[in-house]
């Protein structure tokens, strides 16, 4: 499963080369096992270059995508001009 999943997130790095990766949920119980398999999918699929640059990170906040994601459009409002 972690091998699929990192052959399935191979896609967004390669398209859009986003510097980290984070993963979260009720699977996250088990990122011992799941993120080594993760990243190795993650490496065999993507460009090198951008496999490389891609820091795979595992959050145990609820709803850390919502967050994230307003945390993204919020962020140019913070920024000091």
């Amino acid at each position: 499963a972690g091998r699929r999943l990192g052959t399935a997130l191979s896609y967004v790095v390669n398209l859009i080369g986003v510097p980290v990766v984070i993963l979260s949920g009720r699977m996250m119980r088990f990122r011992a096992l799941l993120l080594p398999e993760v990243e190795r999918g993650i490496a065999a699929a993507a460009l090198p270059a951008l496999s490389a640059q891609t820091t795979l990170r595992a959050s145990d906040l609820d709803h850390a995508s919502a967050r994230g994601a307003a945390a993204a459009v919020l962020a140019p409002a913070f920024e000091a001009s």
